[in-house]
Parts: structure tokens; sequence; C-alpha cells
């Protein structure tokens, strides 16, 4: 049986990052007053790596290095241009700060409940051997939950209380089936008893993030001749796989008691105005390949919602515990939320928010602001948003002149099957000034690093990753 599309790709992110959680400081370039460590590095990688169709190899690596050396290089020139006091930019970097100050929440606060035994790494491998064809009841409460289980008990069938509970006409017309479903698909709780449960056989109501669900198992398909020797082989892959499911677990269940405890204001008027502003901005479908990336929403999606509430951004959409959650804030939380909740609909939009906003104000009273992976993260960020403006600025100033239109007509004038100068002319500059806005910027950085000896350390970068791929364990990172 094949793997589900981006199964092998998760997992090795999830094995790379777990790599990743020690800071150590080993220096591999230095240039100037400028130095580029070993764990910025490998924090930068991650997102280019986890890219669709994009593999990890020696050349890139060293291409990537020096992309980064660049980025140094024009994030300092676009300080020294005032760059760095761009409003929208800093609304921007804070929203990315909040993100790692979540991350680093999950490291202190999560990561250590997890405890998991070989027993249970074993039964995850096998799960990820799997394919399962799963129907469920949904409802929101356990009364109602335990309702449905009591008619299930006395002889209703999943095709009978489909009909009566399901709006959406798919699943009440084919008893709450989901199709062929993976392991890694489904809440932590959820899978592990679709992946237990007998064909055929009713689960006693399962609670997640969501509500209660009811389930059964139709059919399944099995990878057969399992062998210790590959067991031996993915065992990592499969640890690390539970040990996320698990975290997220977690996760939802210590938000779930923020939440009852939280004093949460509403302000109608402003949250009307902002579900009304973003009302069939999102059409594009969720896909598996928005999990790979960090940032949930594409350019032209932020650009939407910036034109839309920009203006509104000092405007309060609630009081959470006594602190402001502005327009300007949930701008910034929308990024980070999964595109998947995003695409159904504002109200869980805004209720992602509301847990993100008391996650951030949480890690902040622990202290997390000073956490030193948070720091590098965040220094990362705003030097990627700097030279990303300061990129911007150098092509936006390149133009062809008539000089050089001029001349590139008389060098290729016999090419051009007796076309004048004036019907050539705007096609010519058009290629002219595509030419140099791809030279501007390579040109520019180059200019300025001729002033500086530039040491690099390439093996240290080799080594670590070349590690990874042999699957040895990396002591002392």
């Amino acid at each position: 049986m094949k793997n589900k599309p981006g199964y092998n790709l998760i997992v090795f992110l999830l094995l790379l990052f777990l790599f990743c959680t020690n800071i150590h400081a080993q220096t591999i370039v230095e240039f100037g007053n400028h130095k580029i460590t070993l764990d910025e590095f490998k924090t930068a990688y991650l997102d280019i790596i986890k890219k669709p169709n994009v593999y990890d190899s020696k050349e890139l690596r060293e291409e990537f290095l020096n992309e980064l050396i660049a980025s140094k290089i024009l994030a300092e020139e676009a300080a020294k241009s005032g760059f760095n006091e761009n409003l929208l930019l800093k609304y921007k970097i804070e929203a990315y700060e909040n993100k790692c100050l979540r991350d680093a929440h999950y490291e202190t606060v999560i990561k250590p409940k997890i405890s998991i035994s070989e027993t249970d790494i074993e039964d995850a491998y096998l799960f990820t051997q799997e394919e399962r064809r799963v129907s469920h009841l949904f409802v929101k409460t356990k009364e109602e939950a335990d309702s449905l289980y009591k008619q299930l008990e006395q002889g209703k069938s999943f095709e009978e209380l489909s009909k009566i509970i399901f709006t959406d006409s798919s699943l009440a017309n084919n008893g709450g089936d989901l199709g062929w479903v993976y392991w890694d698909q489904l809440d932590y709780d959820l899978a592990t008893e679709a992946f237990k449960l007998p064909v055929n056989k009713i689960s006693e109501p399962i609670k997640s993030p969501f509500g209660y669900h009811i389930i059964k198992v139709t059919d399944f398909k099995k990878k057969p001749l399992i062998t210790q020797r590959e067991y031996e082989v993915h065992r990592k892959k499969a640890k690390y796989l539970l040990e996320y499911k698990i975290g997220e677990k977690y996760s939802y269940e210590y938000i779930d008691g923020m939440l009852k405890n939280a004093e949460i204001v509403i302000y109608p008027e402003v949250i009307k105005l902002v579900d009304e502003k973003l009302s069939n901005k999102f059409k594009r479908k969720p896909t598996d390949v928005d999990q790979m990336y960090e940032m949930q929403l594409r350019d032209e999606e932020v650009r939407v919602i910036e034109t839309n509430l920009w203006d509104h951004r000092d405007q309060i959409m609630a009081l959470i515990n006594g602190e402001k959650l502005t327009v300007g804030d949930f701008i910034g939380f929308l990024n980070f939320i999964n595109y998947d909740v995003i695409y159904s609909g504002f109200k869980n939009i805004f209720d992602y928010t509301v847990r993100d906003f008391l996650l951030t104000h949480e890690a902040i009273k622990l202290g997390l602001e000073s956490d030193e992976k948070v720091k590098m993260k965040t220094g990362l960020y705003k030097e990627f948003l700097l030279q990303l403006e300061f990129r911007k600025s150098l092509i936006r100033n390149v133009v062809a002149n008539e000089e050089e239109i001029q001349k590139l007509y008389r060098e290729k004038k016999e090419k051009f099957n007796g076309a004048s100068y004036e019907q050539m002319k705007e096609i010519l500059r058009e290629f002219i000034t595509n030419q140099k806005k791809r030279e501007v910027v390579p040109n520019y950085v180059n200019s300025i690093l001729t002033g500086y000896v530039i040491k690099k350390d390439l093996r240290l970068i080799h080594d670590y990753y070349d590690s990874i791929l042999k699957g040895d364990t990396i002591n002392s990172r």
C-alpha cells in the first residue's frame, strides 16, 4: 500500500524539527560584523526543504547559505534606509514573534507531558501501514452523543441517524461515510479508536476538539508482511509522528481549559464589520500541501486582508482577561491559523484567534520572550522582511533608458524582419527592464561583499544533514 501523499515528508520534517530544538551557536559564516550560526541556517533551511518538490542536497545547502548572506546584507541596508520604521512590517514581525512564543509554550508546557511506550510506537507504526474506511456520527455535546449511542444499541442504523443529524447532504445521504482515511489524518483519540476497532463494530462516543463522534469501520486495507526489519528502519519516524499527534491532543485539552477560565467580552459591531470585510475572500479549497507551510495564507490573500482591514487595525474586537484584542492583532493571528479553519468561516477563525491570543499571553507571562530560539527565529524573520522590502525598492527603480533600447535595436536589427525602431521599442524596453531587474539585486550585493572577507565552514552544515539522512544519532545537537 502506498503512503499518504506528503507522509514521508511530514515525518522527515518532524525528525528534523526535533533535532533542531537545542540551541548551539556553532558559526558557519563570518563576514565583517556579521555571522550566521548553524542554528540559524537549520531554522531558515527548514522552510525551504519542506516545500513541495524541493529536495535537500549539498548544492542546495550551499546555494541557500549564499542567499542567507545576501539577506543579511540587504536587511542591514534596509535598516539604514529606514525600512524598519514601516508600521506594517512591525505588525508582521510582532505577529511572527507571537507565533514563536506559542511554539516555545508548547515546548515548555505541553511536550514534557508526553510519555509513550514501545508498545505505543509499535502500534503507531502498524497504523501507518493501514488505510481504513470510516463512517461517523458527529454532534456537539456528550448528551447528544449518548442519545445517539443508545439509539444505535436499540437497532437504529448509521444511515437512519445520519439523515437526522447532518445538514451536509453528502454525509446525510451516505450514512456519515468519511471514505478511506489514514491514521495521521485523524485526531489522536479518533485515530486510535478507528484503527483498533473491528470492522462493523460501533464505538462509544469519542471526544474531539470539535465535539463528540461515534465511529464505525466498514472496511480496511493493510500492507502485508510487516517484518521486524521494516519496523526498526521506520521506528523513529513512527515515534516522532506519535509524539506529534499526542502533543496535538494535549494542546487542545490545555487550550480548552484556558477557554473555560477566560473572561471574554465581545465587541459585536467590530466583529460584524470584520466578518463582512472578509466575507467570500477565502475561496481557495484547502489541500494537504497547506500543512507544509508555516504561513497559511498566500501573498495575494494577505494583501486582500490588509486592504480591507488595515484602516480598522486599532478597533477592539474583544477584551480577553482584560487585554485588548484589536483588528490589527487579528490580522497577525490570521496568518498562522490552519487554512482549513480559515476556509470554514469567520466563527471558527475567531475562535482560533482567541485561543492563540490566550496562549501568546501565557507564554509572555512565563517569560518566554527571552527564549533563545524565539529571539533567533524572530530575528531571522525580521531580516527576511527587511531584505524583501529592500529588494522591491531596488527593482522598483529599474528602467531601460532610450540609449540602451537603441543600442539593442541596432545589434539585433537583422532579426526583426524589417520592423522599425518604433514598432520594436516597447518590446525591447520590457526585455531590457526585465533583464536589469534580474541583475540589480545580485550586482548590489556583490558590490558590498567586495569589501568583506567571507569565512565559511561548510563542513558543519554537510556533516549535520548527512548524519540525519544516514539515520545516525546526532549527539550534542
